[in-house]
Formats: structure tokens, sequence, C-alpha cells
């Protein structure tokens, strides 16, 4: 199956509830409390000073500037930031590769809040977020944002230099995914 055309693209989140099965604690907290959505946009962005990323999120595919991937519920495969991407998606795991280096990370949920630990990429990830607050650790950046104003804001730390402000959203499209769906996602924007 071909990739689509790949554009960036802008997206906004606004307040909406859906109803979901069992198997989506943490996107399902998003949904119903109505926080970190997309109604209509179904793209995935994080703004920094430095930089705006974006990826158009469908049903099965990512795609944008940097990223050209398909989507199941059992696995990611395509490319990011001109690396092959190759990763399987178990009911509390995600292990396989980014470029040649290893992914093995796991997904603890305490109450609406979800933490991701593990590798990513041969580097070290500890990522903790919910419908109030992402915090956490992807290789040598560390973030520290809060639901403000429809997405995620704050900032992060990279090397030793502070971005501010810095500003993640998520689409609704990716939310309906699943936990771990929005783990990986989140692993290669933030952690590449």
């Amino acid at each position: 199956m071909p990739f689509t055309g790949a554009k960036p693209i802008v997206f906004f989140m606004t307040k909406t509830r859906f109803a979901l099965g069992s198997g989506a604690l943490l996107s399902a907290g998003l949904l119903a409390s109505g926080q970190a959505l997309a109604a209509e946009g179904e793209e995935l962005v994080l703004r920094t000073p430095q930089a705006a990323i974006s990826a158009r999120v469908t049903a099965d595919a990512i795609t944008g500037p940097t990223f050209q991937l398909f989507h199941s519920p059992s696995a990611i495969r395509g490319r990011a930031y001109d690396r092959v991407v190759n990763l399987a998606i178990s009911e509390e795991e995600v292990t396989g590769i980014v470029g040649s280096l290893p992914v093995r990370m796991r997904l603890e949920r305490q109450g609406s809040e979800a933490t991701l630990r593990g590798t990513f990429a041969g580097r070290y990830i500890q990522l903790a977020w919910g419908p109030e607050k992402l915090t956490g650790t992807l290789g040598r950046c560390g973030y520290d944002l809060r639901f403000v104003n429809g997405a995620y804001a704050g900032e992060r730390a990279c090397g030793g230099l502070i971005e501010t402000p810095v500003s993640l959203e998520i689409p609704e499209a990716l939310a309906r995914e699943g936990d771990l769906q929005v783990a990986s996602a989140l692993a290669l924007v933030l952690g590449l």
C-alpha cells in the first residue's frame, strides 16, 4: 500500500466525548475528559522555539514531512526522521527497532495516567502522561508540559538547553487507537 502525500498540517484540540472499550484506559480517560484532543483536525504537532513537527494521523497511517508510518493495533512500521521503524505492540509492551537501535517499552497505568518506561532507539525513556500533564525523559530531553488551552504546553530541556514555550497536540484519531499507540507515537515525535 503506497504512502499518501505528506504535508505539514496544524491541528487544534477541542473538548469532545467518546465511549471506548476497556482496552484503552488512558486514551478513554483523555477522550472522556475532553482534553488533549483534536475534533476535526487529525494532526500530531510538536512545537518548540526551534522547530515545528507535524504528522497527519489516519486510521492506518501517520504521515508528514518526517513521518511515513503505517499503524495497526499490533504494529507501527515505516520511516521516521529517515530511520526505519518496526515496532510490535502487545497488550502492555512495545518492542522492535528504530534505525538499528532497540526498542523495549512497557506501559503501566494508574488511574487516568500512564507511564511508559524502557528503551527507545537505544535511549532511556520514562514518560508519564494523562489529562492534566505530560512529564518525563526521552533520551537527552526532559519534558514538563501541562494541559492548558487545548494543548500540552511548558518546557523541555535537551542537553542542558531549556526551551520554552514547547507545545504538543495529540489528535483524537491517535487517542482512539489506545495507550500503546499513543505512547509509541509520542516516543517517535519527542524522542528522536
